[in-house]
């Protein structure tokens, strides 16, 4: 959430001694993704946490229902070692994962101090253990049975919000917003193309239900924005909201361009051989460009 929504820091605070026991002597707002409100605390005694809290709007709502599967899998990744490097939440002192502040769920994380991996500082170390933190991710599954989320079931549910919004983008005011105006111009300028993907889309939907393949834990949007690189040059795992259980390319598909190959070998030999299919890949990359 780029602006702080109307939120008594005081009060929010006092919530968070009461459930955690922590005493936060400084909180900022950190203005990240879109969902949720994000603050970096930093307690007496120096040690810092980050708090993330979703708010009672359409997006907050759909996100925070599904905390209920994600924050005991980070929970589990960290605690079962199979992912150190993970943003998991801290429990509360009833021992749970999240708790609420005047009916919003937050939950508290520790602060991993970083910066978000750039193409420029993508060395052959650092795709290298990339491709090491993606294949432990995926070779975890079986110790995550309890707390895996729901498998992918190749539904595009949004194709019907996108078609819908070619009408109501076609049928503007003149009054509307400049930026919706632009919106539009580049739409209509664009609409063949987005049209024929769709196409495209729903051809490989139907392939993609035949093929075989070993079902794992997949994270599905390992981008630079989800990465966060320390000071050691290690690589830490964030946002896990969009976490489904699916075969490898839904991650996989994150490191296809230059150096794929010698990603893949060390995929391979973190994890072992499986097959892939190029019409998993074409699927997945496909569904995550027009979803945006």
């Amino acid at each position: 959430m780029r602006y702080e929504p109307s939120i008594n820091r005081t009060d929010l605070l006092n919530v968070v001694y009461t459930s955690y026991g922590l005493e936060v002597e400084e909180i900022q707002f950190v203005p990240v993704g879109y969902v949720a409100a994000c603050y970096s605390l930093r307690c007496l005694g120096g040690d810092q946490y980050f708090l993330k809290l979703w708010p009672n709007t359409k997006v907050g709502r759909v996100s925070a229902a599904r905390q209920e599967i994600i924050l005991p899998l980070t929970r589990a990744l960290y605690e079962r070692g199979i992912l150190q490097r993970v943003a998991y939440p801290l429990a509360t002192r009833d021992h749970s994962l999240w708790t609420h502040f005047q009916g919003e769920p937050f939950a508290v994380f520790p602060f991993l101090p970083g910066y978000h991996p750039s193409t420029s500082i993508w060395t052959m170390a650092l795709r290298d253990e990339f491709a090491c933190t993606m294949a432990a991710i995926h070779q975890g599954t079986s110790l995550l049975a309890d707390v895996l989320p729901p498998r992918e079931t190749f539904t595009l549910s949004f194709t019907n919000d996108l078609q819908s919004s070619f009408k109501t983008i076609a049928s503007l005011c003149p009054q509307a917003r400049p930026g919706l105006h632009a919106l539009r111009k580049l739409l209509l300028l664009r609409g063949d193309e987005i049209r024929a993907q769709l196409g495209r889309l729903r051809h490989l939907q139907a392939k993609v239900h035949t093929l075989p393949g070993t079902a794992v834990l997949c994270h599905t949007d390992l981008t630079s924005d989800n990465l966060l690189v320390n000071d050691q040059g290690h690589l830490y795992v964030l946002d896990w909201d969009e976490a489904v259980v699916a075969t490898p390319e839904y991650d996989l598909k994150e490191a296809v361009g230059d150096g794929f190959d010698r990603f893949l070998q060390v995929y391979v030999a973190s994890r072992g051989e499986h097959t892939l299919e190029i019409d998993r890949f074409a699927f997945t990359s496909c569904v995550a460009i027009l979803k945006i």
